[in-house]
This record gives structure tokens, sequence and C-alpha cells, in this order.
């Protein structure tokens, strides 16, 4: 099998695993953000396999087709947050200064917090009702997951490169 046919074949089986765990994101609704961010993971080892523009290609294959085929909001925080995180974050790495890297992803996530409400109260009437808390305390309950999830996806990054990029050349 030559160089080409192996990456489309890899490229193919990441959006499949991603349609995948958009879908078991919708069917299990009490691990819902954690398979978003597991559903990511494919965008990932696409930025770290073939590079950025690849990885935004198994992006938008798997946005489209989650949107296509699954119901509810579960592809649309995919898309808006979950789904290009990836590439933003290798994009946000290269930066020098880790202050500023910290910072500009507090500025992503605000304003993707921000969106999402919009979104909620606007276009998903329904699901508002669902949101008993105060907006101020689910934006510093999601900034502190974020930076959490954040951290580990740089462990599961470190562990990709140490432990399993070695078996896919």
């Amino acid at each position: 099998m030559n160089d080409r046919a192996k990456r489309i074949a890899r490229l193919a089986l990441f959006v499949a695993s991603g349609v995948v765990l958009l879908v078991l994101a919708n069917v299990l609704p009490g691990g819902r953000l954690a398979l978003l961010a597991v559903a990511s993971f494919p965008v990932c080892a696409t930025v770290m396999m073939y590079g950025r523009l690849w990885s935004a290609g198994v992006f938008f294959v798997t946005a489209i087709l989650g949107g296509l085929l699954l119901p509810g909001t579960g592809t649309i925080l995919y898309v808006i947050f979950f789904g290009y995180y990836p590439i933003l974050k290798s994009i946000l790495e290269n930066i020098r200064g880790t202050r500023l890297v910290w910072v500009l992803k507090y500025v992503v996530y605000t304003t993707v917090f921000a969106l999402y409400l919009v979104l909620a109260r606007t276009v998903f009437v329904a699901s508002a009702g669902e949101m008993n808390l105060p907006w101020l305390i689910l934006y510093i309950a999601g900034a502190a997951v974020f930076f959490v999830y954040d951290w580990c996806y740089s462990v599961m990054i470190r562990l990709y490169i140490e432990k399993i990029a070695r078996y896919f050349p």
C-alpha cells in the first residue's frame, strides 16, 4: 500500500471514529462533554501525523457528518469548540511566551462560552431552561474545566509522541 492510500485510509478512520464518538455523546448525555472532548482526539492525531491542513479536513468532514446524522446540540458543541481546538492549540503553542498563550486560550474560552450562551438562549430555547445555575457560576466552573481539559490534552499529546507515534510511520 503506498503512502497516499495509507493516509487516506487513516484519515477516513479518524473521521469515522470522530462520528462514532459524536453518536455516543448524543446517546449517553451524562458523559456528553467528556465524549465530545474525546471526539476531538482524531483531529489531534491528524495534526501530529499530517499537519493542520489535513486535520482541518478531518474536523470539517466529521462536523458535517455529525450535523447531518445526529439530532441535538452535541454536534454544535463539537463545531464551536471541541473539534477545532487541537488545531488552534497547535497554533497557539507555537507562540513564544507562556502567559500570552494562556491569555489567548482564555480569550477563546470566553468567546466560545458567550457564543454558546447566545445560542442557548436564542436558537435552543428549550435547552436554555435546563441552565438552572447562574451564568457566572457556569463561566467560572467552565474555565476551571477548560484549563484541566487543556492540561490533559497536553499530557495526551506528550504520551502520543513518546509512546505511540513510533508505531505509525
